[in-house]
């Protein structure tokens, strides 16, 4: 490979890596629109503090757990009235 090719291939090479950049940078700067727009979704609901989501999404599942187990219960015994 001569001076020439060489040289050819390293500016390929940065033109790729270039690319890339712009890529990542237009990716992170989505990522941060986005992070912003969840952080603003989550105050309006009343979330202040992120460590508590965990959590609240356990309360919010054994909630939603017990709703259904309460609804089944419910049609099962309209089934057997019904029946």
């Amino acid at each position: 490979m001569d001076q020439t090719q060489k040289l050819e291939s390293l500016q390929k090479r940065a033109d790729e890596l270039t690319r890339k950049k712009i890529q990542a940078e237009t990716e992170l700067t989505y990522l941060e629109k986005q992070h912003a727009e969840v952080i603003k979704e989550l105050k309006e609901l009343g979330i202040d503090n992120l460590e508590d989501i965990p959590s609240l999404i356990a309360e919010y599942s054994d909630k939603i757990e017990k709703q259904i187990t309460n609804i089944e219960q419910s049609l099962t015994q309209i089934e057997k009235e019904v029946s």
